[in-house]
């Protein structure tokens, strides 16, 4: 269905569409590099920011289902310094006022960057518009250790080892696990399973925001069980579905991006009650529970560059229009 090195967009490609009870296509190609290894169904993607629903989100809705935290618990009441307007609702669903995005690349630890975020000031007043920010899921990372144990340790625990993704992990061994390439480095070391994300990469590779490597077997595994419902795993599967954030011209829900006008990689096929998310590096999972189909597509689209963010936008949304069309959709 895909061509790999399609006009030096990706050199490795996965994709699967698939219902609760099956997988109704999937496929892989190419290679790990331009004269790497082939691609299998165990082979490792760096997911990039697929790490936030799949980690971060996931862990965050079960304690809240443990009453551990709320939506509405203050983050000032967890770690000190934070402005007391900001809740674990708003770092989930991305109005917490904090920006999107800056380097922590001096930062010694979580713990600093952390110090570093915490005097930042705030872009917005919180609660009143969406931006959608990786700080606040490097802080949502933190919040996991501090109501429990570490963040890779409850990982597993909680979303890995029920779900059956034996592959998926972060910081993988190279030596024990195909890895596909991303994109090289000339100011810091690089190379297969070496996290893609500057700000994780100087943090550690463990955080929230990103840093998990996955396949696509493991992946139909966590789709498959959350279109089922898997109530141990996805105790608040609403609040990935909530659209509060239309109202002030948002386009996600906590934990997931949800199909707006504005949300160009979902296609045109799947229904108004479809969540999705992407990765920088070329990843991207999305789930239509109104017609109980899912669609996962990896790639390596960092590998030749930065410069292809609309030829791996048009890309998604072909395969989507094609996971979601009426041939698959009569077979769900």
């Amino acid at each position: 269905m895909l061509q790999t090195n399609l006009n030096k967009c990706f050199t490795a490609y996965a994709y699967s569409v698939l219902t609760p009870d099956k997988v109704l296509e999937s496929g892989f190609g190419g290679k790990t590099c331009e004269n790497g290894e082939p691609i299998d169904e165990n082979t490792l993607f760096d997911l990039a920011s697929l790490t936030k629903p799949i980690v971060t989100a996931t862990i965050i809705a079960q304690f809240i289902a443990e009453e551990r935290v709320s939506l509405s618990t203050k983050l000032s009441t967890l770690i000190q310094g934070f402005d007391e307007r900001i809740t674990i609702g708003m770092l989930l669903n991305h109005t917490s006022g904090l920006p999107a995005w800056l380097p922590l690349y001096n930062a010694k630890s979580v713990d600093d960057a952390l110090t570093f975020i915490s005097k930042i000031k705030l872009e917005y007043e919180p609660g009143s518009k969406e931006v959608y920010s990786d700080l606040g899921y490097i802080v949502l990372g933190k919040v996991i250790e501090l109501v429990s144990t570490s963040l890779e340790r409850e990982a597993q625990k909680r979303v890995f080892d029920p779900l059956g993704m034996r592959n998926t992990r972060y910081k993988p061994d190279p030596k024990r696990a195909k890895i596909v390439l991303t994109e090289t480095y000339d100011w810091r070391e690089w190379g297969a399973g070496i996290v893609h994300d500057e700000n994780c990469y100087f943090l550690g590779g463990i955080t929230g925001h990103a840093g998990l490597f996955s396949c696509l077997k493991d992946l139909e595994l966590y789709a498959c069980a959350l279109l089922s419902d898997h109530k141990s795993v996805f105790p608040r599967r609403e609040l990935f579905l909530d659209r509060s954030n239309v109202n002030i011209g948002g386009e996600h829900s906590y934990g997931w991006f949800i199909k707006t006008s504005l949300t160009g990689s979902f296609g045109t096929k799947c229904s108004e009650k479809t969540i999705g998310h992407t990765g920088f590096t070329g990843t991207g999972m999305w789930i239509d529970f109104e017609n109980k189909i899912a669609s996962i597509l990896l790639t390596n689209r960092v590998y030749f560059g930065r410069h292809n963010s609309e030829q791996i936008l048009r890309i998604r949304r072909a395969f989507n229009d094609f996971a979601f069309s009426k041939l698959y959709l009569d077979k769900a």
